[in-house]
């Protein structure tokens, strides 16, 4: 076998590690009667509908796996999404049932490009937390146990499934509610592909909060850059001795 061949299964096997470790982690879910609050970080399209509104059953966690694309303000360099917050649509057997709450609860991030859905992380969570009282109106917070940074002003996806049954997630259709992105459904039933398709919802966006934080980039004070340009001097300075010898 040669290095070339060697390299390129080290490479697929730390590939393949990397991919399994990110469903491997376990996320946080949380469920509330009222919306979250945010600020200017977070990416927000928080208008729902006043009925049961289904399209076609695209809500739902148990079809193509339910999504939406997001941009990310463009006030700082990155972000650090930290958690996803979607609402329920309803109430009663129409709107969730079958055993929502066993199993688990996923949900991916991805890079999108056309119509393309890449992986960047994928967790999932216990969903034994989710309510299943008849009314499931609630917001539903996914906190990732491991954040992820994003790029500002760019495009992501994300989308959700349960392993179990079934829940519809609230998704407002006036033209356009959201201009920074789109619902739409992916192309697996309960769990992810990768690389993944997505069919948009025209016109159609979840109700979501996309909990961002803002990086900072720390710049050196002054003295600490004066003290870093002490030891380049004296090397500059020992090069220029050494010429004149």
């Amino acid at each position: 076998m040669t290095h070339a061949v060697r390299l390129s299964h080290t490479l697929l096997a730390v590939s393949l590690s990397v991919f399994a470790a990110s469903f491997a982690h376990a996320g946080t879910l949380t469920t509330s009667a009222t919306a979250p609050t945010f600020d200017a970080d977070d990416v927000v399209q928080a208008l729902f509908p006043s009925a049961l509104d289904f399209d076609g059953g695209q809500d739902f966690s148990d079809n193509p796996t339910p999504g939406q694309t997001f941009t990310t303000p463009n006030t700082s360099s990155s972000y650090t999404l930290n958690a996803i917050t979607l609402k329920g649509v309803g109430t009663g057997g129409a709107a969730a049932g079958g055993g929502f709450n066993s199993g688990n609860f996923g949900l991916r991030v991805s890079n999108i490009s056309g119509t393309t859905l890449t992986t960047i992380a994928t967790e999932t969570a216990d969903a034994a937390v989710l309510p299943n009282d008849d009314d499931f109106r609630y917001y539903i917070t996914f906190a990732l146990t491991t954040p992820v940074t994003l790029v500002a002003n760019t495009q992501y996806a994300f989308d959700v499934f349960t392993q179990n049954g079934y829940f519809g997630f609230a998704t407002f259709d006036d033209s356009d509610s959201y201009t920074g992105g789109s619902a739409f459904n992916a192309n697996a039933n309960r769990g992810f592909s990768d690389p993944g398709t997505a069919t948009f919802r025209t016109g159609r966006d979840r109700t979501f909060y996309a909990n961002l934080t803002a990086n900072t980039v720390t710049v050196p004070e002054s003295g600490s850059l004066a003290l870093l340009a002490l030891p380049i001097a004296g090397i500059a300075g020992m090069v220029l001795r050494r010429r004149a010898l």
